[in-house]
């Protein structure tokens, strides 16, 4: 029986088995005869907002909530019962693992665990998500995870080295996804306003309808979008939407661009959509979630009693950058390869572009993305720009964004620009004639 994964985020409420899926948003409007969750009770929020809750998931506790429905004490019932409906869903659950937020605390574990028991599961693990969703990550070094729930987005610093471990989980409060909806709600009343003379605040049904048109209009997939709302049109452009996007999440990019090692979740990739700063991202490739459970499978489940893991081991192809000189002498490159040619590394230093014409110079041009240079008996580049994010050409090095005056070993591959220019270094031993 497969695995059930469950991952804990207010935004994307996942269960995973296998290659199926199913994920619900963490909304509930709750009637004395129903209970809608996700999308259904999303799209009836501002006709009911006295019984429409969406922060249980973060909140997990016992706040209490009024109601006349006898199935809802607090907010613990809610996040129960969601959970328990998505469930249902599935055709079985084996043994499942719990992937859960940094801010999480050892009450809100322990609770989740009692919910986890009332809906049947038989828990074997409890992981960060960070952790387990970068446990294939191949470099030593610091790096983090970008994400985003409903009320914030989390920036997890991690420390690759034996361990990949949670160094320091930052939230940044008010810049998650229903955030952003209040934002773009706000900006799209303003220019009802001034373009049709209606404020679609007036009533709770106009803003019902313009609520419903974020989830549409976000991933910005067509040049313009037209609203009606009542008996008024608006035309929005994509453009303008992106820029309210990029404006709003500014201080969220600004904190993720200290990092020269940065992945992004899938799902607030699709939020950012096209915004240049994806370009210095890796994305977590959350198709790997499986191999990595079960790679680590024995450090899951090592301990009889089950408690939050934030650390597991790691077996780093590349060596860590500051390994032992000799070390790093008997790991020394001497060819650069591009294109079937090994190119000799000598003590000049070698520009390396983007573009496909001339992509190796030993003279500096004005548009040069990066340099090799020789430095302590090994080689170390440069980028052009001096910081990751700014350069118009992106340097990844084996796929991950490069870090100016990062050390390069033999296996290393470098790769340029957006057509990919790739170049990997190499250790000839004795050239043959």
């Amino acid at each position: 029986m497969a695995l059930t994964l469950i991952e804990i985020n207010d935004h994307q409420l996942t269960i995973r088995q296998g290659e199926k899926s199913w994920s619900q948003s963490g909304y509930a409007l709750i009637d004395k005869e129903r209970l809608l969750f996700g999308q259904d009770a999303f799209n009836r929020g501002k006709l009911d907002p006295g019984n429409f809750y969406c922060r249980y998931w973060q909140q997990l506790g016992y706040e209490e909530i009024t109601t006349d429905n006898p199935q809802i004490r607090h907010f613990a019932d809610l996040a129960y019962l969601q959970l328990k409906a998505l469930l249902a869903q599935c055709d079985h659950t084996g043994d499942t693992i719990f992937m859960v937020p940094a801010n999480y605390s050892q009450q809100q574990l322990s609770l989740l665990l009692g919910i986890a028991g009332s809906c049947r599961l038989k828990v074997i693990a409890v992981i960060n998500e960070a952790v387990i969703k970068l446990a294939h990550h191949q470099q030593a070094g610091k790096l983090a995870l970008l994400d985003i729930g409903l009320h914030h987005c989390s920036l997890s610093e991690l420390h690759a080295a034996q361990d990949l471990s949670l160094i320091t989980p930052h939230a940044i409060p008010h810049k998650g996804l229903h955030d952003l909806y209040k934002h773009l709600a706000a900006w799209l009343n303003e220019k009802f306003i001034l373009e049709c003379r209606y404020d679609i605040f007036a009533t709770a049904q106009a803003e019902q309808a313009i609520y419903n048109y974020l989830p549409e209009i976000i991933p910005c997939l067509r040049p313009s979008y037209q609203l009606k709302v009542s008996d008024k049109t608006l035309k929005v452009f994509a453009g303008e939407i992106k820029e309210q996007i990029k404006t709003f999440f500014a201080p969220v990019l600004a904190s993720a661009g200290e990092y020269a090692n940065i992945y992004i979740t899938p799902r607030l990739k699709a939020v950012l959509a096209t915004e240049p700063a994806l370009e210095a991202m890796a994305l977590a490739d959350e198709s790997t979630l499986h191999q990595n459970i079960h790679r680590h499978l024995n450090e899951l489940t090592g301990n009889k009693q089950i408690s939050l893991i934030t650390r597991l081991p790691l077996n780093l192809k590349a060596r860590p950058y500051n390994a032992d000189i000799s070390l790093q002498k008997q790991s020394e490159a001497t060819h650069l390869a591009y294109k079937g040619h090994a190119y000799p590394l000598t003590e000049k230093t070698l520009f390396l572009y983007g573009g496909s014409d001339n992509p190796l110079s030993l003279n500096s041009g004005e548009n040069y993305a990066a340099k090799l240079t020789r430095t302590d008996r090994s080689w170390q580049l440069d980028l052009a720009c001096g910081q990751p994010r700014e350069n118009p050409q992106p340097v990844l090095i084996n796929n991950h964004p490069a870090r100016h005056q990062q050390r390069l070993y033999p296996g290393d591959k470098i790769k340029i620009g957006r057509e990919e220019a790739s170049f990997l270094l190499l250790k000839v031993e004795k050239e043959l004639h």
